[in-house]
This record gives C-alpha cells, sequence and structure tokens, in this order.
C-alpha cells in the first residue's frame, strides 16, 4: 500500500508472514515524467515464524511506470543480505490492515 499526502508518502507492504513499513520515503523526480518511489523500511514477521525468519530492514527502488500510473516495479536489498525484484500492478482505493482483508479484495 502506498499513502500519499501533499506532505508525506509511506509504503507498507503485507504478506501472510510479515509486515512491512517505511522508516521514511520520498517520491524522486529523474527528469523526463520519469519518478521513482525509495524508501528504507524495518520488516516485521509474525512471532510464530521468526525462527527462520528475523526482524530486518531493507531499502526498496520502484520505478512508477505508465501514464496514468499502471504499475510500480524495482528492487529490494536487506540487512539480511537479499536482493529481489518487485513489480505491482494492482490497485484498490480501498486501505487494508491485513493479509487476509487484502485477498478479500482480490489483490
Amino acid at each position: 500500500m502506498v499513502r500519499q499526502t501533499f506532505w508525506s508518502v509511506a509504503i507498507t507492504l503485507i504478506s501472510h508472514e510479515s509486515k512491512s513499513r517505511s522508516t521514511s520515503a520520498l517520491l524522486e523526480d529523474g527528469g523526463h515524467q520519469q519518478f521513482e518511489l525509495v524508501a528504507l523500511y524495518r520488516n516485521t514477521p509474525r512471532a510464530s515464524v521468526r525462527g527462520r525468519s528475523e526482524v530486518h530492514h531493507g531499502a526498496v527502488r520502484l520505478e512508477i511506470c505508465g501514464q496514468p500510473v499502471s504499475r510500480l516495479e524495482g528492487y529490494y536489498w536487506t540487512d539480511r543480505n537479499t536482493i529481489g525484484e518487485l513489480t505491482f500492478a494492482a490497485r484498490s482505493r480501498k486501505i487494508v490492515d491485513s493479509f487476509a482483508a487484502a485477498r478479500e479484495l482480490g489483490l
């Protein structure tokens, strides 16, 4: 979930095992109508999976694609020495606070 106001932007990613919340985030203007969403985040796994998935921190850089915006795509890296790619193409104006609630929306 990306929430933007005039003064701020924040990111939350919810999975069935954890929540990642931005500790800082900004929209970066790369010029030529190319914008990126850049953030530092903290991932907090559910207590039941912390034996194999510790609390960790990371960063994410997502290109804002399409006019109007149709997807976010980019990569992340963490202090656990992991890296990966991300693509988000679903969009909803409804705000959820759990993985189950997102699944009910079909996201």
